[in-house]
């Protein structure tokens, strides 16, 4: 019995602690939700940042290829968010994340984007 409770407890760790399985941006599936949270964009993001996105490119291109933005009360003048990844853990305020962050110009050009990870 012992032995398959340790069993069950390591494919339990190992599951946990599974990588994100990387995925092609694919702009149909990128706003996809499972209940609160987006499904396929941590898988996305590294391929979105390597091949779809640039310095330069205009608001309304962006909006076209992503949607709408998330808004935040927290982020500056000129910014705008596409939420990646959340999560709650145990409690209903998020402990951790990942936002994907662009800085526009007066003329609606991205001149800077990154990916943040945070945690409180």
């Amino acid at each position: 019995m012992k032995r398959i409770l340790l069993i069950l407890l390591l494919i339990v760790m190992v599951g946990c602690s599974a990588k994100i399985k990387e995925q092609r941006f694919d702009k149909n599936t990128w706003n996809d939700m499972d209940d609160i949270f987006y499904s396929n964009r941590e898988a996305m993001v590294n391929d979105l940042i390597e091949n779809y996105l640039y310095e330069g490119m205009s608001y309304s291109k962006l909006e076209e290829l992503l949607g709408p933005h998330n808004n935040y009360a927290n982020i500056g003048q000129w910014t705008i968010g596409y939420e990646i990844m959340v999560d709650y853990a145990w409690d209903i305020d998020p402990v951790k994340g990942k936002t994907l962050y662009f800085k526009l110009d007066k003329d609606s050009t991205i001149i800077n984007y990154e990916l943040e990870y945070w945690e409180h």
